[in-house]
């Protein structure tokens, strides 16, 4: 049969299920038919993260015409040198080259050194900005480390099907002016490691710059917002949320939020160029009173440990899935319906730290949320150091889990822990789905390497074959995690194992149970 009597969108769909991008090159590499259908399938997600990947993809728009419609996610990291800053650039042929700068030098725009980052030339980045203009139909836009100015927020103004936006390590312009994004609809929100524009010739800079971010904090007040994830340079809840600025503008919670996600701010260096709030959490008066008005909240993250006096049961009472430090759960888990739960940095028994006892014992842990919340549907540990004991405990005290996580720093399970697992615990959870057993330290895997067995050719079929003692005894298991960079995934009892490689790991917990 003829590929062209198909219709192309027939096609498009298909490709549009492709995980890899390598299977779309080996498509478009059969015929011009399926090469011009391909390219546009390729092009659905742009990450343009630097000049060099710009001025080399930019003249493609203009051979393949049409395509900006079939864009659904870009990634934006490509800015460039404001006026008088001296420094490489990329130009519009993609070649390094220094431009002077001329004028009263802002040097408070850049929080790098000039000569160890390349920026994009006056006419490439007016050429890319006016092709992302074109790019109607995005529904997931992050800008990463870029300098914010009014041309960004008109970007995300003029974007009706936008859903997911994410702004990271971005520095807020002092150009940038006043915008209402209480029409955007946006579902989920991420604000990271945002940075002032600073100036040491201007007195108010400092006030300036904090009513620039003040302004960019309100997209946390997008009506549609589901998802708010955010660092203590967002503090939304001080500064869009609370105090009576907050009440006289009418600065309302989204009444259907349900995730709110508190994440730790990277290590930052104050420089002359560039300010920040150097506080590593959110301001607690303001976060508490947020907390108590947000009803509608069901999943809750945090890293930092809260206080271990218990939160009252009207605080976030639709609360289900929660993940924080492990000395944090007693005052977030009685008397709330969870269901998932993610305790953090766990050890194993009491631990001395600068002269004191911690309570981040997690077997101890295990056994207090089996008294309060015994339902649990989802259970993930993170622990410094592997012990046998963990997996033991969570079993035991949790047989109907639907999911299991643990990941480890130190040591690990030896491969007959791993191969005896079915027949001596997991026989006895009739509901598990999903089990992940893994390190959490980053690994470079190549060819050749191995997990445990080193006569194997790869790794990949030694994972497999760590599974087939289980078969007979985890009838419900499709999904397990014995390595960070691979999962292996069945369709039913009885079904091959299909090996599945990861790009990164997602270092937030989406509590999938």
């Amino acid at each position: 049969m003829d590929a062209k009597h198909i219709p192309p969108e027939l096609w498009m769909e298909i490709f549009e299920q492709l995980p890899l991008p390598s299977d779309l090159y080996n498509i478009m590499r059969t015929s011009k038919w399926f090469c011009d259908l391909a390219v546009r399938a390729i092009h659905r997600h742009v990450i343009w993260k630097t000049p060099h990947t710009v001025a080399h993809n930019l003249p493609l728009w203009k051979v393949h015409k049409g395509m900006e419609g079939f864009v659904h996610t870009l990634e934006l990291g490509v800015t460039t040198l404001p006026p008088g800053i001296s420094g490489p650039v990329v130009d519009i042929a993609g070649r390094s080259v220094w431009r002077q700068g001329h004028g009263e030098a802002h040097e408070t725009y850049i929080d790098y050194e000039v000569d160890l980052l390349n920026y994009a030339s006056n006419p490439l980045y007016t050429a890319m900005m006016n092709q992302v203009s074109m790019f109607t139909n995005i529904e997931d836009l992050t800008f990463s480390g870029v300098l914010l100015a009014n041309e960004h927020y008109k970007i995300i103004h003029n974007l009706p099907r936008l859903r997911t936006l994410r702004i990271e390590s971005c520095t807020v312009g002092r150009d940038a002016s006043n915008h209402n994004h209480r029409r955007l609809p946006i579902t989920d929100l991420l604000l990271y490691n945002l940075r002032r524009q600073m100036s040491d010739r201007d007195p108010q800079a400092e006030l300036h710059a904090f009513e620039n971010v003040k302004n960019l904090l309100t997209l946390a007040l997008a009506p549609g917002l589901r998802t708010i994830r955010v660092d203590s340079s967002a503090d939304i809840f001080k500064h869009v949320f609370s105090g009576p600025a907050a009440e006289a503008r009418n600065h309302t919670i989204p009444p259907h939020l349900e995730r709110l996600y508190i994440l730790r701010r990277p290590g930052t260096q104050r420089s002359r160029f560039i300010a920040g709030d150097t506080a590593p959490h959110p301001e607690a008066a303001s976060f508490q009173s947020f907390l108590a008005r947000a009803s509608t909240i069901t999943t809750y993250s945090t890293f930092q440990a809260l206080s271990m006096q218990q939160m009252p049961p009207s605080v976030l009472p639709a609360l289900r899935c929660f993940s924080g430090p492990v000395e944090s759960m007693h005052g977030v888990l009685p008397g709330r319906p969870i269901e998932a739960v993610q305790l953090l940095q766990c050890t194993q028994g009491q631990q001395p730290q600068q002269g004191l006892q911690t309570n981040r014992d997690g077997i101890t842990a295990l056994t207090t949320i089996k008294n309060t919340n015994p339902d649990l549907r989802m259970l993930s540990l993170q622990f410094t150091t592997w012990d046998d004991e963990i997996v033991h405990a969570a079993t035991a005290l949790f047989n109907n889990l639907y999911r299991l996580k643990i990941t480890y720093e130190v040591g690990g399970p030896s491969e007959a822990t791993i191969s005896g697992l079915g027949a001596e615990l997991l026989c006895k959870m009739p509901c598990l789905h999903t089990l992940q057993i893994y390190t959490a330290v980053p690994q470079v895997t190549s060819k050749g390497d191995h997990h445990y067995d080193p006569t194997y050719s790869s790794i990949e079929e030694e994972l497999c074959d760590l599974l087939i003692p289980w078969n007979k005894f985890c009838p419900t298991l499709r999904e397990v995690q014995l390595h960070p960079e691979y999962t292996m995934r069945r369709g039913f009892d009885g079904g091959p194992w299909n090996l599945l490689k990861h790009r990164r790991l997602n270092d937030m917990e989406e509590f999938a149970y």
